[in-house]
This record gives C-alpha cells, structure tokens and sequence, in this order.
C-alpha cells in the first residue's frame, strides 16, 4: 500500500506543478488507508520540495466522488441555453 501511495505521489509531481492547485483530494478505498496516503504526500514532497500543496483523504467513496465531479463539470461550470429548452418543450 505504501509503494502505492509513493507512485501517485510522484506522478502527480507534473500535474501539481503545472496546475498549483489548491489542494489535491483523494478519495474512495485506498484513501482510507493512513499509510496509502502518507506515501503519497511524503513522495510528492520528496520529489518538488518546492511544492506545498496539500494532499488531503476524503471519506466519499469514489463513485460519489465521481458524482460531485460531474455535476460540477456538467451543471456548474456550463452555460444553460435557455433558447434549447424552451424549444425541447414546445415539441
């Protein structure tokens, strides 16, 4: 579990870097484990010292987790064309 966690942890190396996200949010089984994400922070900090992102562990599952990020992606970061529904109702 802990090798586990060191991969992710230094894959996400690029991305950190070039996207300085605010934090970084782990969820569903392996998660849970303490040592799964002790791994992966210490990696990521042993490979960008320079990096202070942090790596938090969420308790959502990874379904819900896959959830969250489609409603985010699909109602809350679109547009709504009023015009198309309006015309998908009067079909």
């Amino acid at each position: 579990v802990a090798e586990a966690g060191g991969v992710l942890g230094r894959a996400l190396v690029p991305f950190v870097a070039l996207l300085r996200p605010q934090a970084v949010m782990l969820a569903g089984p392996l998660a849970m484990s303490s040592t799964y994400v002790a791994a992966c922070r210490s990696r990521l900090a042993e490979a960008a010292p320079n990096l202070d992102t942090p790596i938090l562990a969420s308790a959502m599952s990874h379904a819900a987790a896959a959830r969250w990020v489609a409603i985010g992606d699909f109602l809350l970061e679109r547009d709504i064309d009023l015009d198309s529904l309006r015309l998908a109702t009067a079909a």
